[in-house]
């Protein structure tokens, strides 16, 4: 069975990030997103592992082709129990699992469960790094470690250099 720690990773960033988030702010649309909300960035980063593990029984996966569901993006307990729930799919692949990705340019390419999980998981840090910069520029009372939405890569160099 796979281990899905990236996936692991994000959930516990993500209840860190939005710890101190009320309901009302998880929804709000902000300025600095131009009109999305925190909700929808989550909903972002679910729906790319969920279509991802959808894809796997016909090996093919279309991130495109997205359900967008409104309950995802303004409720953040259901976010989070949506992505609890992908975390506990059993998934007893091969890593190397050959896989076709459908681009939205209908491009078909292929790629492996290892490469996608690996994909989605530096999407899923690349939202996080949003999020975290729409609660720090809105939301002056949320506290949450300074290290997310950095890729490990990032703070090593950083601890490397000495910030």
């Amino acid at each position: 069975m796979i281990k899905l720690t990236g996936l692991q990773e994000i959930i516990e960033q993500l209840e860190s990030l939005l710890s101190d988030v009320t309901t009302a702010e998880y929804r709000r649309p902000l300025e600095l997103f131009e009109g999305a909300s925190i909700g929808k960035h989550v909903r972002h980063i679910y729906e790319f592992y969920f279509q991802l593990f959808e894809g796997l029984d016909e090996g093919l996966v279309n991130y495109s082709d997205r359900k967008r569901e409104q309950r995802i993006e303004t409720n953040k307990e259901f976010a989070l129990s949506r992505l609890r729930i992908l975390l506990n799919k059993e998934i007893s692949e091969s890593d190397e699992r050959i896989l076709k990705v459908l681009s939205e340019t209908n491009q078909l390419s292929n790629s492996s469960l290892g490469r996608e999980l690996m994909f989605v998981y530096d999407h899923a840090v690349h939202h996080l790094a949003i999020i975290r910069i729409g609660i720090r520029h809105h939301f002056e009372h949320c506290e949450f470690d300074p290290d997310i939405g950095f890729s490990k890569a990032t703070l090593r160099h950083q601890q490397n250099c000495g910030h």
